[in-house]
């Protein structure tokens, strides 16, 4: 695999985990080990995005079923209204999946 093709993955993971973790400091959120690993999933699936698009997408649309929901440092769900504790694939799902 060429150095060039590493590029775009490898400058995507870095500004991923360096904003997540301002982010979650300043939050008081804690970053824990799986979340990073579902950070750094994404980036790792852009390397398959030209030998195996329909592979990478696929494996976007898992990893953004398994995020997990907004909690605070000390695990509860968050009270706050505007974040609603759910994964994006609830949300999802809440949009486009009649009652």
């Amino acid at each position: 695999m060429r150095r060039r093709a590493l590029f775009l993955p490898m400058a995507v993971a870095v500004i991923q985990i360096v904003g997540t973790h301002m982010a979650a400091w300043r939050q008081g959120v804690d970053l824990t080990v799986g979340r990073v690993a579902l950070l750094l999933a994404g980036p790792a699936l852009l390397i398959f995005r030209r030998r195996s698009p329909d592979l990478a997408a696929a494996g976007c649309a898992a990893l953004s079923a398994a995020a997990p929901g907004r909690t605070d440092r000390s695990g509860a769900r968050s009270a706050d209204p505007g974040r609603t504790g759910k994964n994006s694939a609830e949300i999802v799902a809440e949009l486009f999946i009649p009652r």
